[in-house]
């Protein structure tokens, strides 16, 4: 039962580096003064980084306008955006190309869409809502953070899921990734009280990095990372933070560890070496003091984290020093 604390864990590196244009924290300010004084966002919430045949895409979600923002790696920084009139607070974001999952708080659905060629790259199209109240299938209400499964296969899209943390309901839903179909709720073998976000455990296989059964939940009344394995209704153990601690954001690297944002602007990193992990102490990073994080997003060995948008504070990219996923 140990736990490493990472030495120089992360590195801020530039968020965005082309020949014309580097910018290693996108803010309020700078949107202002490379978009003609659009603000663009009124707040950040969840990002994603999505790797498509065209490229990389970076998406971030903002419930207060409604809308979810992205732009294309190696587009001279061109912003587009998707959702206006159709979501109402669009909060955590996941997905695997061509499909992006999106929870829509106010809904309380899950909003599927679907990249589709067109002339700049890709647009998005609405393809389904899931999880709305039909039939006598359970339903969400409130849902908060979501996670993508390859379900350990990822060449394949056929076995896809995606799993829902209900907040109010204190539940974890699990859908198809093919036809938007509930799978399941009966996932947790112990009680859920605010369940705001959930990650995959992720591992390297060969020369790629695929999703086992291993689900990580934070449990924002119960103070603690609920770690439970999907199939195994036996399983659990936990990770617990001080009372007052509000827990904001989780997910995780391929090398076995999990990564941890909440209410003191600092990020926790665990190493699984055994069944149960002690916390250890924050990582400190280069770079400016984080504002109210709102999400982190692990993708390879890349950190992408989303703070309250102000002049000062909004989207920055860090990358994992030690690392084990695949070139």
């Amino acid at each position: 039962m140990i736990a490493f604390l990472l030495a120089s864990c992360l590195e801020q590196v530039p968020l965005v580096d082309e020949p014309e244009l580097t910018i290693w924290r996108f803010t309020r300010t700078l949107a202002n003064e490379y978009y003609d004084g659009n603000d663009l966002f009124s707040d950040i919430w969840g990002v994603m980084k999505i790797e498509t045949p065209k490229g990389a895409y970076l998406i971030a979600a903002d419930p207060l306008w409604h809308r979810v923002l992205y732009s294309r790696e190696g587009d001279k920084g061109n912003i587009y955006a998707f959702g206006t009139g159709t979501l109402l607070e669009p909060y955590d974001i996941a997905g695997k190309f061509p499909n992006i999952f999106i929870t829509d708080q106010l809904k309380g659905m899950v909003a599927q869409y679907e990249m589709v060629d067109s002339a700049d790259g890709y647009s998005f199209r609405l393809k389904r809502w899931i999880g709305g109240a039909t039939g006598t299938e359970p339903h969400l209400n409130w849902p908060k953070g979501i996670a993508y499964s390859d379900n350990g296969t990822p060449g394949a899209l056929s076995d896809d899921y995606i799993y829902v943390v209900d907040i109010k309901l204190g539940k974890i839903f699990k859908f198809r990734v093919s036809d938007g179909e509930f799978a399941s709720s009966k996932i947790a073998p112990v009680s859920l009280i605010h369940p705001i976000d959930i990650a995959i455990g992720k591992e390297v296989f060969g020369n790629q990095v695929r999703n086992t059964d291993s689900l990580y939940v934070l449990d924002q009344m119960n103070f603690r990372i609920a770690c439970l394995r999907d199939g195994d209704s036996s399983y659990f153990y936990e990770i617990k933070f001080r009372p007052i601690t509000y827990l904001r954001s989780i997910d995780t690297d391929p090398c076995g560890r999990i990564l941890v944002s909440t209410s003191y602007e600092s990020i926790h990193i665990f190493e699984i070496l055994s069944l149960s992990p002690f916390m250890v102490d924050t990582c400190v990073f280069p770079g400016p003091p984080f504002n109210k994080i709102h999400d982190v997003y692990v993708s390879g060995i890349e950190v992408i984290v989303s703070e309250r948008w102000t002049d000062n504070t909004g989207i920055s990219l860090y990358r994992i020093t030690d690392e084990c996923a695949p070139e």
